[in-house]
């Protein structure tokens, strides 16, 4: 089976992933799929080199956002491959379906949204639904002050259905704010979801969330996830010390949203907190 974060191959028997010590859960079902590539089309200008921040070193900190935007686009992909499968009679059998050459299943790894369009691949206006709201959802969050705004799309069949990924992610006050939407052709909007992470020298578990309502609740308000700051705040408190990881603290729930909120320490030349929080509403 493959990790939900990083698609490593775990190996038969071990409960981690070997590359990015996520835990595998005895209550999840694997997913083995292939649409874990996201198309970065849309080109923005450099990130521009920042003050110092609560401590850290510029050139450091800036190092480590790479590489918390890279984890996080590996999270939120996963979460969205997780959502557009149907049920538990489909999943066992996905890693062989896959695996077998007859397989319907197929991504547009060279094509935007656009050329979907022009080459005549629209299926019941699924990718005109998911640009008009993408453009909405654009406007909307550059009026939340989210800067550097950075976009993702990307598009897969899988049995004659259509599903069609938009990524939207940005700053403000130093923290990374990223929305996943899902459009599928057989229902529309399928799942949407907030993701927010950050560094920071203090620990939220035990300081607090470095943002506020006014922060995320409109965020959350236009996804339709109502206080969406107090689903954060009462999953900070239910977290646990990871057994199998001395830094890391987290907490999951999968029941009516996809809740995860990890918080790990890192002790290097300038240690700091890793700082995660992610909520995903499938609509089913």
């Amino acid at each position: 089976m493959k990790c939900d974060v990083c698609q490593t191959k775990i190996p038969i028997g071990s409960r981690e992933c070997p590359n990015c010590g996520y835990k595998v859960r005895n209550d999840t079902t694997q997913v083995y799929d292939a649409s874990g590539t996201t198309h970065e089309h849309i080109k923005t200008p450099k990130i521009k080199p920042r003050k110092k921040v609560q401590g850290l070193d510029v050139v450091v900190r800036k190092e480590k956002q790479t590489r918390i935007k890279n984890i996080v686009t590996a999270v939120i992909t996963i979460i969205s491959v997780l959502s557009i499968v149907f049920g538990s009679i489909v999943i066992p059998f996905l890693s062989d379906y896959f695996s077998d050459e007859s397989s319907s299943y197929k991504t547009y790894d060279d094509m935007t949204f656009t050329d979907m369009i022009d080459e005549g691949l629209d299926q019941n206006n699924t990718i005109s639904d998911i640009q008009e709201y993408a453009i909405s959802l654009k406007e909307f969050l550059i009026e939340q002050e989210i800067e550097e705004i950075d976009e993702n799309e990307y598009c897969s069949t899988f049995d004659d259905q259509l599903t069609a990924n938009y990524n939207i992610s940005g700053y403000k006050n130093d923290i990374r704010y990223s929305v996943e939407i899902t459009f599928n052709s057989d229902q529309g909007l399928s799942s949407q979801g907030l993701t927010i992470s950050h560094n920071s020298d203090k620990s939220m578990r035990k300081d607090g969330m470095a943002f506020s309502k006014e922060d995320v609740n409109p965020i959350g308000d236009y996804l339709n996830i109502p206080d969406i700051y107090d689903i954060f705040e009462n999953s900070r408190l239910k977290m646990t010390k990871d057994k199998d990881e001395e830094n890391r603290y987290v907490y999951s729930d999968y029941e009516d949203l996809s809740i995860y909120l990890s918080e790990q320490y890192y002790e290097r030349e300038n240690p700091y907190y890793f700082n995660y929080y992610s909520v995903q509403l499938r609509n089913n």
